[in-house]
């Protein structure tokens, strides 16, 4: 049977499947789909999700490669600094990890960033400068889910009335 060219639009693209291979933690489903998208117009994006399975899979030096070949593309740069940043930290060179961090810590899409670069703060000690990143990421999170908020984070679903009955309620 031959795919109609809607049939193949509905279909997922490979950066797409090996990123949902990630998240089920699929890494070798994960990694065959990321290197095929690696080839195409999302090579930033695969490359940032191939370093994300190195990670995962314990190949930090990999990671760190990986993730700074990606770093060139403009729309996943602080994404790729902060997966080299998190190898570099897990391979115990965490003021290296620090100082590629900084380097991207004032950049809107940094979160990741800005939370592993408070994180590593604290570890090395320097408790008073991971307030400003934590700060940041704090604020971002109260000002999403205030009302008239753009970007509304969801709600939790209200929990079903048997759930809500206290113990005596139930009997």
């Amino acid at each position: 049977m031959i795919a109609t060219r809607s049939q193949a639009a509905d279909e997922p693209s490979k950066l797409e499947q090996g990123l949902a291979a990630l998240e089920a933690s699929n890494y070798d489903l994960a990694e065959k789909s990321l290197k095929a998208a690696a080839q195409g117009k999302d090579r930033g994006a695969a490359l940032v999700g191939m370093a994300r399975v190195e990670l995962a899979t314990g190949r930090y030096a990999e990671a760190t490669k990986t993730a700074a070949s990606a770093e060139a593309d403009r729309g996943v740069r602080s994404d790729a600094i902060a997966v080299h940043g998190d190898a570099l930290a897990r391979q115990g060179k965490a003021a290296e990890a620090v100082t590629l961090l900084e380097s991207v810590k004032s950049e809107p899409n940094a979160r990741r960033a800005r939370l592993l670069l408070g994180q590593l703060y604290i570890q090395l000690g320097r408790r008073s400068d991971a307030t400003d990143p934590l700060m940041a990421i704090i604020s971002l999170i109260v000002s999403s889910s205030l009302p008239g908020s753009k970007q509304r984070r969801p709600r939790a679903p209200k929990a079903s009335a048997s759930f809500t009955k206290s113990g005596s309620d139930s009997m």
